[in-house]
């Protein structure tokens, strides 16, 4: 018997799955009323876990003093999938975008590859075709691996991140860290080798390492002056490319190196590159309001996104607007990047910290208690920045279900 702990739409699919494979399962969900029966782990055989179950919840206490196996969809699916091939993609930032532009390189190479997981596509929507898998993997989904096996593992980045859920840096790197335990001698490691965590713990995969890098390197894909390559070959240049931000350079070079261990033609890569307009909701170009140019980057949940965010406009004054969720945060990480923000407008349960940060720099910052209330005061008030910029910086659980939500309430209010 499985219990599905939590029925999100994750473990809704997987619930599909037992249906039609005629597996016995029972639902526990705190927040759905029909599925909060009390629970007998006795008969229980494996629990899987969604994503944003607590490792403290009662039941997960419970199953690991009785030693039953926990596991997440992902680990779920590889115990029925294992003859498959898998590219998966993860880091603090970037998946996204990575995983998105790495699909549609494939799909125009004709190489079938299911999309999903943290992408927001359940794992068990598979069709069990003949496809080969590529997925975006969160911290959440990667902490209870035991048997899934990467080919090619890509890691973006690492910053502090879920740490209300891992408790410490530590174990977030330790679940980040899991993507690699499985690998082999044959398989590949797609790693940032500019970011110095991610270059310590991709040493440890047993993988042919496969880096990426903002600087020349003799193996991998790198950037010199505007042009990208992959060991020598020319791939495409900085003035081709739509997405704005180094921050995108780098999920490109990742791309690209996951597409070449693959054979992957490079004039396909180049065009699809070439013709990639983005994510929603990652310095998204929304309109024209008054005289500025406005931007949705509601996928801005950390300070390290925030931060990317105000370098992709260095010669741009830039109207900011942020805040969200409290969580306690290092803000001194945003020093080098502010320099061009005029002026800040702050919503959220955090907006006491950020204004404190803000005047403490000299910059002009007014808080209101949410986002409504600041789009009201753009369309009262003269703006004389020629961007402006929603970049949250924080998570959006303070007064949105998540950042879709927050991103498409932000662009309804300025069209």
């Amino acid at each position: 018997m499985y219990l599905l702990l939590g029925y999100g739409i994750a473990n809704q699919a997987v619930a599909n799955f037992l249906q039609k494979n005629n597996l016995p399962y029972i639902v526990y969900d705190d927040n759905v009323a029909e599925y909060t029966q009390l629970i007998q782990l006795n008969n229980i055989n494996m629990i899987i876990k969604s994503p944003g179950i607590s490792n403290e919840h009662f039941l997960i206490e419970q199953a690991k003093i009785l030693k039953i196996p926990i596991v997440t969809d992902l680990e779920f699916f590889y115990s029925f999938y294992p003859h498959k091939k898998y590219i998966t993609i993860t880091g603090s930032n970037g998946k996204t975008t990575t995983v998105t532009l790495t699909h549609e390189i494939l799909k125009n190479a004709n190489k079938k590859y299911f999309l999903g997981g943290n992408i927001g596509i359940p794992i068990f929507n598979y069709s069990n075709d003949d496809s080969d898998l590529l997925i975006e993997a969160s911290s959440f989904m990667l902490e209870y691996i035991k048997d899934y096996h990467s080919y090619i593992a890509c890691i973006l980045n690492l910053t502090t991140a879920h740490l209300d859920h891992h408790k410490t840096f530590a174990n977030y790197r330790k679940a980040k860290q899991n993507l690699f335990k499985n690998q082999t001698a044959q398989d590949f490691v797609v790693y940032n080798l500019d970011d110095k965590i991610v270059a310590k713990i991709a040493k440890k995969s047993k993988a042919i390492k496969v880096p990426f890098s903002k600087t020349k390197i003799t193996n991998g894909a790198y950037l010199i002056g505007k042009h990208l390559y992959f060991q020598n070959q020319y791939i495409i240049s900085l003035d081709e490319i739509k997405l704005l931000g180094m921050h995108n350079i780098e999920n490109i070079l990742a791309s690209i190196a996951i597409c070449k261990i693959l054979n992957i033609d490079n004039e396909i890569i180049r065009n699809t590159i070439k013709s990639f307009q983005g994510i929603e909701h990652r310095i998204e170009y929304v309109c024209q309001f008054k005289n500025s140019k406005v931007y949705n980057d509601s996928k801005s949940t950390n300070l390290f996104a925030l931060r990317h965010a105000l370098e992709a406009f260095p010669s741009e004054r830039v109207l900011l607007i942020c805040g969200g969720k409290y969580r306690e945060d290092n803000f001194s990480f945003l020093d080098d990047a502010i320099g061009n923000v005029n002026k800040v407008l702050i919503f959220g349960e955090n907006r006491n910290v950020f204004l404190e940060y803000f005047q403490n720099k000299k910059i002009n910052a007014v808080t209101f208690h949410n986002l409504e209330e600041v789009v009201k005061y753009l369309y009262e008030n003269e703006v004389f920045e020629e961007i402006i910029l929603f970049s949250p910086g924080s998570s959006s659980q303070d007064q949105f279900k998540n950042y879709e939500e927050r991103g498409r309430k932000f662009k309804s209010y300025m069209i």
